[in-house]
């Protein structure tokens, strides 16, 4: 789906045509840590996919840390036909109350728990998709599944010694 939005200034020079395009796929591109080959991660963002909403999740790089979030919204906004692909994202925070830190320490898990607020980072900051399931003992709270892959399990695991 795409919008037009005509943008003037009050100086009658200015003028812009903005065009923003809504994306429900993304095929995100990144170099495996086992491998050192390119690997392609999919991720999907939709209010109906397959009768189901799906909005995947993701580990990005924001403000020189390494984040994991959830896809709210895809889109490309083209300023004088160049497109700049943004997402809107909820992200997440760690999770380390001490009535699971203890067992999540012993079983190795990443406990996390989605933000209120959303923020729009830049496509290109998109590392990999990450799966992430909920917690069974605490409906709020969600795990990261790092062993998908070897790549997935040492991003995680450096995330979990720093």
């Amino acid at each position: 789906m795409a919008y037009i939005i005509h943008i003037r200034c009050f100086d009658s020079h200015f003028r812009m045509l903005l065009q923003v395009t809504e994306y429900r796929f993304s095929k995100v591109f990144y170099e495996s840590r086992v491998t050192w080959k390119t690997e392609a991660a999919y991720l999907q963002c939709s209010p109906m996919f397959h009768s189901h909403p799906r909005y995947d999740c993701v580990l990005a790089h924001v403000d020189d840390k390494v984040v994991l979030a959830q896809l709210v919204y895809l889109f490309a906004v083209f300023v004088d036909s160049k497109p700049l692909l943004i997402m809107l994202v909820h992200l997440f925070d760690r999770q380390t109350t001490p009535h699971y830190a203890r067992k999540d320490k012993e079983l190795g898990f990443l406990r996390l728990r989605r933000q209120d607020t959303t923020c729009f980072i830049w496509a290109r900051s998109i590392i990999r998709g990450v799966p992430i399931f909920p917690a069974f003992d605490d409906k709020k709270d969600l795990i990261v599944f790092d062993m998908v892959d070897a790549d997935m399990f040492l991003r995680i695991s450096e995330i979990l010694t720093h």
